[in-house]
Order: C-alpha cells, then sequence, then structure tokens
C-alpha cells in the first residue's frame, strides 16, 4: 500500500470513529446496532492494515471507506427510518464535513 493510501485510510477511520461516537450518543437501539456493526468493520479494517497490503489492495479500501461515508444517510434511513434528513445534517455539522463529499473522483484516486 503506498503511503498515500495509508494515511487515507486512517483519516476515514477516525471520520467512521468521531460518527460512530455521534451515533452512540443518540441512544437509538437501532443506530447502535449500526454503530456495532460499523466498529466491528473498522475493527477489522485495522487489523488488515497490520499486514503489508498491496497497492491494490490499499486503493480498494480508500474506495470503499469513501463509499460507505457518502452513502451512510441512505444507509441511516433504511435502516432506521424514522430519522430524516435533520438528523444527517446534524451529523454533519458536528462532523465538519459532507457526505458528498466522499465522492471519488480521477484527482483522489490512485493510478
Amino acid at each position: 500500500m503506498s503511503q498515500k493510501s495509508y494515511l487515507e485510510v486512517h483519516l476515514l477511520i477516525s471520520a467512521y470513529k468521531r460518527l460512530l461516537s455521534l451515533i452512540n450518543c443518540k441512544r437509538d437501539k437501532r443506530l447502535e446496532e449500526l454503530a456495532n456493526f460499523l466498529d466491528s468493520s473498522l475493527t477489522h479494517i485495522s487489523l488488515i492494515l497490520i499486514y503489508e497490503v498491496d497497492m491494490t489492495t490499499g486503493t480498494e479500501m480508500v474506495k470503499g471507506l469513501r463509499e460507505g461515508l457518502r452513502n451512510f444517510p441512505a444507509l441511516v434511513m433504511s435502516v432506521v427510518p424514522g430519522y430524516c434528513s435533520a438528523f444527517i445534517e446534524e451529523l454533519e455539522n458536528n462532523l465538519g464535513y459532507s457526505f458528498a463529499s466522499f465522492a471519488m473522483n480521477a484527482a483522489t484516486e490512485e493510478a
């Protein structure tokens, strides 16, 4: 994995952890279940990073993490239908970024 991908994976993991912290503050069982699932996935990714990861795998990890954040609003709305765009907006305001900002483009992909 390139240094660029390695750093981006760690930045994305940090974004997910901040997101999980905010979700857990809501004290909603369905959101907590979603947070537990995401936390388990992050633990798995962190364990994978202990081993040398090739460039392709590193790039795919970045793409997957970015896609997960970009699609997070739709995931929340499907898992917890009672939550609306106001909740997503609250998360974005507290996190300091828009979920849409995680869209991949040619400039952010690794060659």
